[in-house]
């Protein structure tokens, strides 16, 4: 999910392999009813669900640039969020992986390691 900056390689490697992507524009134009229902109908399959959140993810305007890869035009820390409470209510998490945090990147404090720490405390009952 919002996938943004990418090489032709990459993009090779993801139509060959047929990986779905869904971009920051059209999660934005669904409802998170219809993102729910997406994944139950995704995930109907599986016990449970490995997510890997790599923070570059996170729009640097509304975050930091402390991550390797900084790209604009990404989700907002509340989207996050929301994608993650959306996948917890599906399924159960058999593992989180956050990945790309680098402090020593963030020209605004420690914002970006804020933002992930955010992420990883959350739980399903805070959104209900």
């Amino acid at each position: 999910m919002g996938v943004r900056d990418i090489d032709e390689e990459e993009l090779d490697a993801i139509t060959q392999l047929g990986i779905q992507q869904i971009g920051v524009d059209e999660y934005r134009n669904t409802s998170s009813k219809s993102f729910k229902d997406f994944l139950q109908k995704k995930f109907q399959d599986v016990d449970a669900i490995y997510i890997s959140y790599d923070v570059d993810a996170l729009d640097p305007l509304h975050s930091s640039d402390g991550t390797g890869t900084p790209a604009l035009g990404g989700f907002t820390l509340e989207e996050i969020k929301e994608i993650l409470f959306c996948c917890i209510a599906c399924k159960p998490i058999a593992a989180f992986e956050l990945a790309e945090v680098n402090p020593c990147l963030d020209t605004k404090g420690n914002k970006t390691a804020e933002d992930a720490l955010e992420v990883l405390e959350l739980r399903y009952r805070d959104w209900e």
